[in-house]
């Protein structure tokens, strides 16, 4: 799985739209939108985003190998 694959993977399992996901990491729907489509690359500082406000960890994000379950932080409201 690709680390595109991983973050629409969070978002899914989130079930949340890009709009609400891209707000949440500090960034366009727009911009986020090319992310998902491969047109725009990946920063790290958006890795840290969604690893922090997300509590996913960032080498499940970046590893193929790692294994990692996503979860809703329940302090964490859209």
């Amino acid at each position: 799985m690709s680390v595109i694959e991983r973050l629409k993977a969070v978002r899914h399992t989130l079930n949340v739209s890009q709009k609400v996901f891209a707000k949440s990491i500090f960034i366009s729907t727009s911009y986020y939108a090319c992310i998902e489509s491969g047109h725009r690359n990946i920063k790290n500082v958006i890795l840290d985003c969604v690893s922090k406000i997300y509590n996913v960890n960032k080498e499940w994000l970046l590893t193929p190998e790692f294994k990692q379950q996503v979860q809703r932080r329940p302090d964490k409201a859209f």
